[in-house]
C-alpha cells in the first residue's frame, strides 16, 4: 500500500528489531554454540505450563525435539520436504502464537489460519533447496534433519525466521494467505544482497477463499477473478467480456480488497484503461468498503478512499486530470455528511504539495519581487542550489535570466546582488572561458627588415609625433585596406609625408615591425602598450594583429584591470574580446560583485544612452553559455 497504517507500526518495528537480534545471535546459541530457539517459542516450556496436572501431554519430547529441528531447518532437498516442513511448523506456530500475539512470534490472523499457496512453497524452496543435501534415512517418515554446530545463519536464516517474515506480509495486507511475493519480501530482508521491488497494490489470487465456499460459489468467485485479471491486463478490448464475469454488480465489482477495475486502474495508472472503463459508466465516486465481514481483506486505512484518492497517492496526473474533468469529487466520501477519518483526495494533494523545479522557483520569484518582499526574495534565491541541472530548460533562459537580472538592476540590497552572484557564476559552469583563436595571416608582400624605417630606397614617409617613419609602397599597399586608402590618397609622385597623429611614435614602430617581420612573434609588446597597439590594429585594420593583442589582453585580465579592458574593448567594437570579458565577469562575479569599479559599470546611469547596456551583454552571455552546455545537441561544446 502507499502508506503503512499507524496500528500496525509497532508490530513491523518488532519485526525489524528482532531480525536485528538475530544477526547478533544473542538468544538463539546455547553456551556451547548449538543453535536453539528463542523463549518464545520453546515448545518444552510451552506444553510444560498448558498441561493440568496428571494430563497426558499433547507431544512426546522426541516430537517435540522433530518439531523444533524443523524449525531450525536452513536447507532441503525438495519441494516435498519443504511442504512437510512449512505444515509441520504452520500445525504448532499458529496455536502458539494466538497465545502469545504480543511477542515476535507469528503474527496471527483473526480470520483463520493462513494457507501457504503452492508458487509461495516454490519460491521459498528456490532460497532453501539444497541439491547436495544428505538425509540421514530417506526412509524414515518425516525425514530427519541434522543440525551443525556452525553457524550459517548470517547468509541462510533457518526456516523458523522465512515463516515468521512472510506471515508478517501476510498479516499486514490482510490476506488469509502466502503468496509468493510474500516470500520475496521476506528475501529481502533475511538475506544480504537479495532484493527486488515493493508489492504493488494489485488483485489478489482467490485460491485461498475459494477453499472455503461452495461449487457454485468458487466457480463466480474464479469468474470475478478472471474477469478482474483481463481488467488488468491493459487489454481495452476484453473491456466487454470482462464485465460479463465480474458478476452481478457489473463494471462496480468489488474485489475481497473492496476495491473496483476502476480503482485498480487507477493505481497502475494506465490511463487508457482508465477512459474504457469511464466509457463503460464505472462509478467515479465509488468507495472502499469499511464492512470487513464482506470483504475481509480490506485494509483499514484504505477504508472510504475513491478512485481518485489512489490516482493522487500514486502522482498520476493525467488518471487525476481524466477523473476530474469526468465530475471526481475532490472531496471524496465527505460530501455524503457521513462521519470518517480516512483522508480526502484535495487533503492527499495538498499534503503532497507542489513539485519544487524551476517553474515553481520562478514562479514564486517573479511574485516575491512585483510584491517587493525583499527577505523572501533572499530566501528563494538561496533555494536555487536545490534545483538540479537537468532541469535548466529553455524557461531558465527565456524567463529566468530576463527576471534575476531585472532584479539585479532594480536592487540596491547587497545581499540580494551577491545571492544573484552566485546563480550567475552557478550556471556559467566550472568550465574554462571560451578561448580566443589566433588569425592566421594573409599572404602580402614582405621585405627583410634590414629595410624598416630604412630612408635608403624609400618611398613613402610617414610624420609620427614629429618624427619620420620611412616605409615601402609595395608592403604597405596590400598590408590593409587602411594602408591603402592613405597611399592613394598622396600619389607616388607627392614627396610630402603622411601626418599620423592619433599614433604614439612607439606604437606606430610596432605596428610596422609586425609588417615587415611578417608576423607578431618577434614583436617586444610591453604591458602599458597593448591597449594602444589594440587601437592601432583596429584603426590600420590589421586583423591578425587585433586578434593576437585580444590574446594577450585575455591572458593578463585580472580583477583589477577587467573592467578597463572592458570598457576599452566595448569602446573599439572589438565583440570577441568583450564576450571573453564578460564570462570573466560571469565566471568571478562572486568577487567582482565586491568590486567598485565593477559595480559602477553595473550601474552607471549613462549606459543605456551611450549604448553600453552592460546588464543586457552579460544577460546574452550567460543564456549562450547555459544553451551551449546544457540544452544543444552537443553539449558542452563551447568549452
Amino acid at each position: 500500500f502507499c502508506k503503512i497504517q499507524k496500528t500496525n507500526l509497532p508490530r513491523i518495528c518488532i519485526l525489524m528489531l528482532t531480525y536485528g537480534k538475530w544477526n547478533d545471535f544473542p538468544l538463539l546459541f546455547s553456551t556451547i554454540g548449538v543453535p536453539c530457539l528463542p523463549e518464545s517459542l520453546n515448545l518444552h516450556k510451552d506444553q510444560q505450563r498448558s498441561n493440568k496436572p496428571g494430563e497426558v501431554q499433547m507431544f512426546s519430547q522426541s516430537e517435540l525435539r522433530t518439531i523444533e529441528q524443523s524449525l531450525l531447518a536452513t536447507r532441503v532437498g525438495s519441494i516435498a520436504e519443504l511442504s512437510d516442513l512449512v505444515s509441520r511448523a504452520m500445525h504448532h506456530l499458529q496455536p502458539l502464537s494466538a497465545k502469545q500475539h504480543s511477542n515476535s512470534t507469528p503474527m496471527h490472523h483473526k480470520q483463520g489460519s493462513l494457507y501457504w499457496e503452492p508458487e509461495a512453497l516454490y519460491t521459498l524452496c528456490y532460497f532453501m533447496h539444497c541439491p547436495q543435501m544428505e538425509w540421514e534415512n530417506p526412509n524414515v517418515e518425516p525425514s530427519k534433519v541434522t543440525l551443525q554446530t556452525e553457524r550459517p545463519f548470517i547468509v541462510l536464516p533457518p526456516l523458523m525466521e522465512w515463516i515468521r517474515v512472510a506471515l508478517a506480509h501476510a498479516g499486514h495486507r490482510r490476506s488469509f494467505s502466502v503468496d509468493s511475493d510474500d516470500v520475496r519480501q521476506a528475501a529481502r530482508l533475511l538475506l544480504p544482497g537479495v532484493d527486488c521491488e515493493p508489492r504493488q497494490l494489485k488483485i489478489d489470487d482467490c485460491f485461498c477463499a475459494s477453499r472455503k465456499l461452495d461449487a457454485v460459489a468458487t466457480e463466480a468467485k474464479f469468474k470475478q477473478d478472471l474477469g478482474f485479471r483481463m481488467l488488468t491486463c491493459g487489454r481495452t478490448d476484453l473491456v466487454k467480456q470482462a464485465i460479463s464475469l465480474l458478476g452481478p454488480d457489473g463494471i462496480n465489482s468489488m474485489s475481497e480488497q473492496g476495491m473496483t477495475p476502476l480503482m485498480y486502474a487507477c493505481v497502475r495508472g494506465d490511463e487508457a484503461m482508465v477512459q474504457m472503463l469511464l466509457d463503460a459508466g464505472a462509478d467515479l465516486n465509488a468507495e472502499v468498503v469499511s464492512t470487513p465481514h464482506k470483504y475481509p481483506s480490506v485494509h483499514p486505512e484504505t477504508r472510504h478512499w475513491t478512485a481518485l484518492t489512489f490516482a493522487v497517492l500514486h502522482g498520476h496526473i493525467p488518471v487525476v486530470q481524466l477523473l476530474l474533468d469526468a465530475g471526481a469529487k475532490v472531496e471524496g466520501s465527505l460530501e455524503h455528511g457521513e462521519e470518517n477519518y480516512s483522508e480526502t483526495p484535495l487533503q492527499l494533494a495538498a499534503a503532497a504539495g507542489v513539485p519544487w523545479t524551476l517553474h515553481t522557483w520562478l514562479e514564486s520569484l517573479r511574485t516575491a519581487f512585483q510584491q517587493h518582499r525583499r527577505p523572501l526574495i533572499q530566501c528563494l534565491l538561496k533555494e536555487f542550489k536545490s534545483i538540479q541541472e537537468e532541469e535548466y530548460t529553455e524557461e531558465l533562459i527565456t524567463q529566468g535570466l530576463p527576471l534575476m537580472f531585472e532584479i539585479l538592476k532594480a536592487s540596491k540590497n547587497e545581499v540580494i546582488s551577491q545571492q544573484l552572484a552566485v546563480i550567475f557564476t552557478h550556471c556559467y559552469g566550472p568550465y574554462p572561458i571560451p578561448k580566443l583563436i589566433e588569425i592566421k595571416r594573409k599572404q602580402t608582400s614582405r621585405l627583410d627588415p634590414h629595410f624598416l624605417n630604412n630612408k635608403e630606397m624609400s618611398d613613402v614617409t610617414f610624420l609620427v609625433e614629429g618624427r619620420p617613419f620611412y616605409a615601402h609602397r609595395v608592403l604597405l599597399f596590400t598590408a590593409s585596406p587602411r594602408f591603402k586608402a592613405l597611399l592613394s590618397s598622396k600619389p607616388a609622385s607627392d614627396s610630402t609625408c603622411i601626418e599620423i597623429s592619433y599614433v604614439k611614435y612607439p606604437i606606430f614602430q610596432l605596428i610596422m615591425q609586425y609588417l615587415y617581420y611578417g608576423g607578431a612573434e618577434s614583436l617586444l609588446i610591453k604591458n602599458n602598450e597593448i591597449m594602444e597597439l589594440l587601437s592601432a590594429a583596429k584603426f590600420f585594420q590589421l586583423e591578425a594583429l587585433q586578434r593576437h593583442c585580444e590574446i594577450i589582453c585575455a591572458k593578463s585580465i585580472n580583477t583589477e584591470n577587467c573592467v578597463d579592458i572592458y570598457n576599452h574593448a566595448k569602446f573599439l567594437g572589438v565583440t570577441e574580446l568583450a564576450s571573453y570579458c564578460e564570462g570573466y565577469f560571469l565566471k568571478n562575479m562572486m568577487v567582482l560583485i565586491e568590486n567598485e569599479a565593477f559595480k559602477q559599470l553595473l550601474y552607471d546611469k549613462n549606459g543605456d544612452s551611450s549604448g553600453q547596456n552592460v546588464l543586457h551583454d552579460l544577460q546574452r552571455t550567460l543564456a549562450s553559455r547555459i544553451q551551449s552546455i546544457h540544452l544543444s545537441s552537443s553539449k558542452g561544446s563551447i568549452v
